[in-house]
């Protein structure tokens, strides 16, 4: 999409920042053996007026579309933003701010697709408690290849949402992350089909063996009522031949990368596996 990230930025009369972006996001360093963590501070910077809560709204519609589409390195930073804009504060300009440095840092990004197969493919991920209010949130990625082969080609969707409730446990996040982005997965699958592309089931990686064994139903479940009905969905599927679920190491599982803020190296390192590079 050339000129789509020069021409927002001139709509907002952003200035080229003084030192490259690289991270479209803040990131708290790990404080690793700490016994007692805490929480993050609750936003208690002045409110924005409503043309400063307008101003966020048309960032964010603006430059999702663009994430969406094209360069999907910012979806996390834009949707955390988009929880925050009803009640945008000083901090909430400061992070829209940085977002607009990281895009006028890297204006151009460019998707490759090789020559593959026709089938879906879907990588799932789940971050527990990373958002305020207790909320974790879910990623995936989504790519065409071949069945068998352990390929990789551009991102025909990428997610990254929080889950609304409240879960109690990482298996539980790992569970509704998978439920919910099996369920995006079925208007590709019919789209696919109606292409003539005829799908088998769509193979699902996920790097939770108790979400997985759940699924599977390879593990008996015990007190996990609150996780019933998504667990039941993703079996029902499963016995149907619309999806087949599979454990792998996080180490090879690309969603993780849209559920967590990631460090500034970690961009950088990351960014060349999901766009293009020249």
């Amino acid at each position: 999409m050339p000129n789509y990230v020069s021409e927002a930025l001139h709509k907002f009369q952003h200035p080229a920042p003084y030192r490259p972006e690289h991270a479209p996001h803040d990131w708290t360093k790990p404080a690793y053996g700490q016994r007692q963590q805490f929480v993050t501070p609750h936003d208690d910077s002045d409110p924005l007026d409503q043309d400063g809560i307008n101003c966020v709204y048309q960032v964010v519609g603006t430059l999702l579309y663009y994430a969406r589409a094209i360069d999907s390195t910012a979806m996390v930073a834009i949707n955390s933003i988009s929880g925050e804009h009803a009640k945008a504060t000083e901090n909430t300009a400061k992070k829209v701010t940085r977002l607009l440095n990281y895009f006028a840092t890297h204006p151009d990004a460019t998707l490759q697709y090789s020559k593959s197969g026709r089938v879906l493919k879907l990588r799932t991920n789940a971050a527990y408690l990373v958002e305020p209010r207790a909320r974790s949130r879910h990623g995936a990625h989504y790519w065409l290849g071949t069945l068998g082969i352990d390929d990789n080609n551009g991102a025909i969707k990428n997610n990254s949402s929080i889950i609304q409730p409240v879960v109690s446990s990482v298996a539980e996040a790992e569970t509704a992350g998978c439920f919910y982005n099996c369920i995006d997965a079925i208007p590709i699958r019919i789209a696919l089909e109606e292409m003539g592309h005829t799908q088998p089931p769509t193979p699902v990686t996920c790097d939770n063996s108790t979400a997985v064994g759940i699924a599977n139903q390879t593990i008996k479940q015990r007190r996990s009522k609150a996780i019933d009905m998504r667990s039941y969905w993703l079996q029902d599927c499963e016995c149907q031949e619309q999806f087949k679920i599979e454990w792998a190491a996080g180490a090879n599982n690309k969603a993780d990368y849209f559920t967590k803020h990631f460090s500034v190296s970690h961009h950088r390192e990351k960014r060349p596996e999901y766009l293009h590079t020249k």
